[in-house]
């Protein structure tokens, strides 16, 4: 069985190989497998011109974190302002879009594969929360993200100035964005 992290990047490794065939010759045929790729080519119906969106959409229950699991493997976080809420879940090959009661998206993350226990989470979002209790930190997924020198200053400071360090990393996503405040 295959294992890949981008599925994307898996389909052009296969395009890639099956067009290093080309030049050679079918078996049966005797002829170029280009050509008879080419004919097939021709033979083809027409797309339609409105695009058919593949996609699987779901009721779900935000718990108490503010995250939704799917298949028991993966953790999608839609925020603290959807706990205990119920949100629709769009899902395509790629994607994983979280939508609210009105239609409105909430957050798009790329769809994970592979390994259990992964989660895509937007901690701008949990910032505040955070702030409110400098010293959870310690126990955060998100010191995954400060490189070592970063984690250990962090940790290292006293309950205010940790606040005063996150008030200022809340306020450059503010500004622009979380890898840009990390």
């Amino acid at each position: 069985i295959p294992r890949f992290d981008d599925l994307e990047e898996y389909n052009r490794q296969l395009l890639d190989k099956c067009t290093s065939y080309f030049g050679r010759k079918n078996n049966r045929m005797k002829v170029p497998i280009s050509e008879l790729y080419e004919d097939d080519i021709a033979a083809l119906y027409p797309l339609p011109e409105i695009e058919f969106n593949v996609a699987t959409i779901r009721k779900r229950k935000v718990d108490c974190l503010g995250k939704i699991v799917v298949d028991g493997k993966y953790s999608y976080f839609a925020g603290p302002d959807f706990v205990f809420k119920t949100i629709q879940v769009r899902q395509t090959y790629n994607k994983f879009e979280l939508i609210d009661v009105h239609g409105k998206e909430i957050v798009m993350y790329d769809r994970l594969y592979g390994e259990p226990g992964q989660e895509q989470i937007r901690w701008e979002d949990y910032l505040p929360i955070i702030i409110d209790k400098p010293n959870s930190l310690r126990n955060l997924s998100i010191n995954k993200l400060f490189s070592k020198s970063l984690k250990t200053y962090i940790l290292a400071l006293n309950t205010t100035d940790k606040k005063e360090f996150l008030k200022g990393m809340y306020d450059v996503c503010q500004e622009s964005d979380f890898s840009t405040a990390v």
